[in-house]
């Protein structure tokens, strides 16, 4: 074989080689992949508990998290939220979430829901109608439209709790919820105190 040939044929190999551990590598995280987490939309009505009219204008958050295996066991950590406003109907839809569950994620969980109009109990903690759901963030919503009846609150007690257990996890990022922390500082704000600070993110 002369030169040129040989030099030729090395380059081949190279790069049949190097095809060879591309593939390989794709297989392997194609492999690592234990499936795709898939759900939604989510729909629901969000209306007064005392006159049944709909509620226009409150954050309805939809929180995913992931559970993480680890050398210490499973960590539950954010993993993405979607948030909107109810309309003049006081309906709302969260689209289809999905997500790619990988190797070394146990699983995915949620949505949980958070759902605030300043002057009225936030859900889950006060909704009206919690017979009707699951004792976890977790609703129905998928299955059908829900409707959530949020009762009024008019002593600054109340709405403060309203407004805390409306308030996100440390680790849900702000930027993640404009809509919702809007409401809860303008309500902060009403009520006479400081609204709370923007995380750096």
């Amino acid at each position: 074989m002369v030169s040129g040939e040989y030099t030729l044929f090395k380059l081949k190999r190279h790069q049949m080689k190097n095809t060879f551990l591309f593939v390989s590598l794709i297989c392997l995280l194609l492999s690592t992949t234990t499936g795709c987490y898939a759900h939604g939309p989510w729909r629901g009505k969000v209306i007064d508990a005392e006159t049944k009219q709909p509620i226009e204008g409150a954050a309805v958050v939809a929180v995913w998290e992931k559970n993480l295996r680890g050398p210490a066991g499973m960590d539950t950590r954010f993993l993405d939220a979607r948030e909107t406003l109810t309309d003049k109907e006081g309906k709302f839809e969260i689209p289809s979430f999905r997500a790619l569950d990988i190797f070394f994620v146990r699983e995915i969980t949620g949505p949980k829901f958070t759902i605030f109009k300043p002057g009225y109990g936030s859900y889950p903690s006060y909704v009206a109608n919690a017979k009707d759901f699951k004792t976890s963030y977790e609703t129905i919503f998928e299955a059908k439209e829900d409707i959530i009846e949020l009762p009024v609150f008019r002593t600054k007690e109340d709405r403060l709790k309203a407004v805390n257990e409306a308030v996100p996890f440390s680790d849900v990022p702000r930027y993640k919820v404009k809509k919702l922390m809007t409401l809860i500082n303008s309500e902060m704000v009403y009520l006479g105190l400081p609204p709370y600070k923007e995380h750096e993110d």
